[in-house]
Parts: structure tokens; sequence; C-alpha cells
């Protein structure tokens, strides 16, 4: 049975928008009835929501605007480590040692307050539940261009497929020592123009699922996007290379590389730079040794390099 504060909460939010009394009374987003009804606070008027909770529902967690990170920690997150720039942010315990991070709308920043905190709870899984509405991503007190993500985390899943505000992916996902999958075939990327070091240093990178239909027509820079990675197959058949003007070292020092499906640079050849791209990838069969010169040459109006793209 739903509480007066509960019932208010809800008319509050129904009429004004306001979720700071639902977050106060419950952390809700929706909840199922007996008879496996959900009901979603978004859109339903408070009539139906009370007969939900008459009928005695279950509470899932909130739907706060902005951005919603959920962590998986062996030990408890506390409130206190929160960080939020520009607007506010609240943490809410799942209760199976996965907690979700929610931030408001005018939130340019969300995470855990400092990397310390990442090895104290030792979280070991990130998703990335809605968040491309956050632009700017923070890394360390000076900069708030790049994402930090728990660099205990072995594991990374995007899952909000709205990206369209994303713009610069750069370090989004580098120096990540402990990741070993990386899961972004939600992940799109129309408007971004900048992917250097997007991946850098991520030692222990092993598997990485992209967007089949990832759309990097905009992006300009992929310098070091790869390097001192351990990935062994990297499938760029649906990258658009048109853009790009800085490759290098794009792929150096993956030492254990041998195949890559896909890389043009013949339409913008005149303006790409792509000096040391393989450096140190002593494994790579495909491209082949000759086939990696005339990509790196931009003289011969550059190479159209393909290996079992459909």
């Amino acid at each position: 049975m739903a509480t007066q504060a509960q019932l208010d909460a809800i008319a509050k939010y129904q009429a004004t928008g306001d979720v700071s009394g639902l977050v106060t009374e419950y952390p809700t987003k929706g909840f199922q009835s007996p008879n496996g009804t959900t009901y979603d606070i978004d859109g339903k008027n408070p009539y139906e929501l009370k007969a939900a909770f008459d009928e005695g529902g279950v509470l899932t967690p909130p739907h706060i605007p902005g951005v919603r990170i959920r962590y998986t920690a062996s030990s408890n997150i506390l409130t206190a480590s929160v960080a939020a720039v520009g607007g506010t942010a609240t943490l809410t315990d799942n209760g199976d040692r996965t907690y979700d991070l929610w931030s408001d709308d005018d939130c340019t920043f969300i995470g855990l307050e400092e990397e310390g905190y990442y090895t104290s709870y030792n979280v070991t899984k990130v998703e990335i539940l809605k968040g491309s509405s956050l632009m700017t991503f923070k890394h360390d007190g000076n900069s708030i261009t790049y994402y930090t993500f728990a660099n205990t985390a072995n594991e990374i899943l995007w899952s909000d497929t709205e990206t369209s505000n994303l713009i610069n992916m750069s370090y989004m996902f580098a120096s990540l020592s402990s990741l070993t999958k990386l899961d972004i075939s939600k992940l799109d990327a129309p408007n971004v123009i900048d992917m250097s070091y997007a991946f850098l240093n991520s030692v222990s990178l092993i598997g990485l699922t992209l967007n089949p239909n990832f759309d990097t027509s905009k992006v300009t820079d992929m310098k070091q996007m790869f390097r001192n990675t351990n990935l062994t197959d990297i499938d760029l058949c649906n990258f658009d290379f048109s853009s790009v003007t800085d490759l290098t070292y794009a792929f150096a020092d993956t030492y254990n590389l041998t195949n890559i499906t896909h890389i043009d640079t013949a339409t913008n050849s005149a303006n790409i730079d792509a000096s040391n791209m393989f450096s140190n990838s002593n494994s790579i069969q495909h491209p082949t040794t000759a086939e990696q010169s005339q990509l790196l040459d931009t003289r011969n109006g550059g190479l159209d390099y393909s290996y079992n793209c459909e």
C-alpha cells in the first residue's frame, strides 16, 4: 500500500516533472504488479501508479534525466564518493552488488570522486545505461575532455543507443589495465570528430565488439587509437576514413595483432599522416608488409585495403 508521502511525490512529479520527491520516498523507475503489468512513472497518471502500489507492486530503480552508470563492485560504494560537475547526482544501491549512479540534465560529469575509490570498491564491471548527454568527461583535476572508467573493471558495456551528442572519444577507454572485454556494439559515432588514443595502453584488452554500423565519417583524428592493446583482430570494415588526417602510431605496439580487416586511405591520401602506423606490430599478416607500405605511401594515391570484408 502506498504511503501518502509516496502518492504526493507521484502527483508532484506528474504535475511538475520534479523527481526529488520520488528519489526521497522510494528508488523507483516503475513497478510491476502481481498480474505482470509494468507501470512506468514517465507518462503515467497518478491513479495508475496508485493502483500499482495498491496491488503490491515490486519497485525497481528510479529514472532521473541525464546519465546513468551502473557499477558492479565487491564492496559497498559510499554516497560520499559520488562526484558531479554542473549538477547533482544520486547513488542507489540495487542490493545485488550493483550500484546505479544517476545525474540530472545539467551535469557535465558524474562518476566516483577519485581513482582510489575504484580500487577500494573493487569495481569489476561498468555499464553505461544512459550516457549520450554527457559530452565532456573527466580524467583528472585539470581535464574534462575524456572519460575515466574504473581501472579495476575487466568489462565495460555501453547499452545506451542514443549517442548523437557524443563528439569526443579521445582517451575514452585508455589505460584501463584490467579491461579484457569491451562491448560498444550499441555505441555509434555520427558526430564524433576525435578518436585519438581511444584504447591506448589498455594492455589486457583482447575482446572488442564494435557497432556494425559504426559511423566514423566525421572523425579526423585516429592517432594512437589502438596502440599497445592486446587485440589479435580488429574489424574496421564499417569505418569511414574519408575525413581522417592523422593515423600516426594507430596500431603501434600491438604485438599480438595479426589481422586488420579494412583501411582506406585512398580518398584523402594527400592530407593524411600515417607515419609509424604499424610500428612494432610485427605479427600482422593482413595487411601484408607490402600493403602496409602502400597504405603509408601517400604518393601512390593511398590504398583501399580490405580483408574478409563482406
